[in-house]
């Protein structure tokens, strides 16, 4: 949490004027705060039996309403993270290591970056990177090249994709978690069965530390 609150710090101080621009929603330093102060909450109310609740709670949510989230980052967290994308540096380095990691460019498609002002493609251009892409979009062999996403909303789609990536990121991501599905199962099993362990070991000697008082005290 203390993380959280100097990175915001610093970010407020060194950008003022983007003080308005600041969306928790996408700011790692806010959400840094949020579940810091959440993980403080539960840890001094020294309850491991609530959080375990929370986590089997969240998983089972996610998986009902998995379509539900899908949907939603797409029309809103995707498309309003592309509007933003030079308004915070800490949003626009998280999105170009999501486009690089996942090889992917946009939120459906390359063209989906029309919707940021810089690389509007329209008749009217505000800017020389207009129907342009962010470089991190562009395919590994092309990234050193400064002219790579240049004018690419121009182009077909096939020719488009020699240089860059044009599928879009959700479901890059989506189909990167599918793929790792019992990965990720087993790995969060076992967290879970391990904080459960953990908890009713810390019971247990709770007890025998109540049962060494009591005879002690006799």
């Amino acid at each position: 949490m203390a993380v959280g609150v100097w990175a915001y710090s610093e970010k407020l101080r060194n950008h003022p004027k983007n003080a308005n621009l600041i969306n928790p929603l996408f700011d790692a330093a806010i959400i840094l705060v949020i579940v810091g102060a959440f993980a403080l909450i539960i840890s001094s109310a020294g309850s491991v039996s609530i959080l375990i609740i929370l986590q089997i709670t969240a998983a089972l949510l996610v998986m009902i309403l998995s379509n539900k989230i899908k949907k939603f980052s797409e029309e809103k967290i995707g498309m309003e993270a592309i509007k933003r994308y030079r308004a915070d540096s800490d949003l626009k380095n998280m999105i170009d290591w999501i486009q690089e990691e996942f090889y992917c460019c946009g939120t459906y498609v390359h063209t989906d970056w029309s919707k940021n002002m810089y690389y509007n493609c329209t008749e009217n251009p505000i800017t020389i990177e207009a129907c342009s892409v962010p470089s991190s979009c562009c395919r590994e062999e092309f990234r050193n090249n400064i002219f790579c996403g240049h004018d690419m909303q121009r182009r077909t789609m096939v020719e488009a994709s020699k240089e860059i990536y044009t599928n879009g990121c959700v479901n890059s991501v989506y189909n990167k978690i599918k793929k790792n599905a019992i990965i990720i199962a087993i790995s969060a099993l076992s967290l879970l069965l391990f904080q459960i362990f953990a908890a009713f070991a810390a019971l247990y000697l709770n007890l025998q530390v109540k049962a060494v008082i009591r005879f002690c005290s006799h």
